[in-house]
């Protein structure tokens, strides 16, 4: 699995062996049970269910609770072996991995664009995965490029009007429809959620809608083209939250113990 989001609406599932990637970091759904997140070679988190089942794999439900599932020895139906122990309302998430090696469930979606017809879309497979697909709460973009995902991107041109296109194509998708030619804007994503585009000075050009709850949130563009705000942040594994042991199903990951059991397969 490419890229370093896991989304609940489109499966949500990262089996054995399979892994999210940004930079130097990996989160591992390993095939001894364990989910791992490594910086280089070097294990900084760990689910702590190392030899607890096989065939184990990831799940972001629509709740955003994530589970790992395993199949106990000699029994055909899998069982969950541990939880984040976080829900919310059901709705769409995503488990993202972050530019200093943390997790985080955003969710639910608060805005999005208009969903991309059939028509507009290209098979983006077989492209390069590029991870800078995530705009994080504070992040400011000048004109160029915002986020990029296969063949689509998401950009602030010269005269402030924000675009989605598909570079394979050479069609715009979605735009803000504004302008300002004296180039003084740039793109940010609020504390509330408040995705816009700014003039220098402050005032704003163009506005996504402000949301009434403080807290972490993430602009994500999907392999799909589809462009999302989710928040906001209902579980987080910071990368120095390592566990020891085993967290039953419904417990919450314990943090700040030493890793006492991780191989890297």
């Amino acid at each position: 699995m490419a890229g370093n989001v896991l989304y609940s609406e489109s499966g949500g599932k990262l089996l054995s062996g399979e892994s999210l990637t940004y930079r130097q970091y990996s989160l591992v759904m390993q095939k001894d049970c364990n989910l791992v997140v490594y910086d280089g070679n070097e294990p900084i988190w760990a689910s702590g269910t190392y030899g607890k089942g096989s065939n184990c794999f990831l799940t972001l439900e629509s709740n955003g609770e994530l589970i790992i599932h395993g199949y106990p020895l000699f029994i055909p139906v899998s069982s969950p072996i541990w939880t984040s122990g976080s829900t919310s309302v059901d709705g769409s998430y995503v488990l993202v991995l972050e530019y200093d090696g943390g997790l985080r469930v955003y969710g639910p979606v608060i805005w999005s664009i208009p969903s991309q017809s059939a028509e507009l879309r290209s098979d983006g497979y077989g492209w390069p995965a590029v991870n800078d697909s995530v705009l994080w709460t504070g992040d400011v973009a000048p004109i160029g490029t915002t986020i990029v995902n296969s063949v689509y991107k998401l950009a602030l041109e010269d005269n402030c009007n924000l675009t989605l296109s598909d570079t394979s194509t050479k069609r715009v998708l979605w735009y803000t429809n504004t302008s300002n030619n004296l180039r003084d804007c740039f793109v940010t994503l609020g504390a509330t959620g408040e995705f816009s585009i700014k003039y220098m000075g402050g005032e704003t050009l163009w506005s996504s809608g402000v949301q009434p709850q403080y807290g972490e949130y993430v602009l994500v563009l999907s392999p799909d083209a589809d462009l999302d705000v989710y928040g906001p942040s209902i579980w987080t594994a910071e990368k120095s939250a390592v566990v020891a042991v085993a967290a039953t199903a419904g417990d919450s990951v314990p943090s700040g113990e030493k890793i006492v059991m991780v191989s890297k397969e």
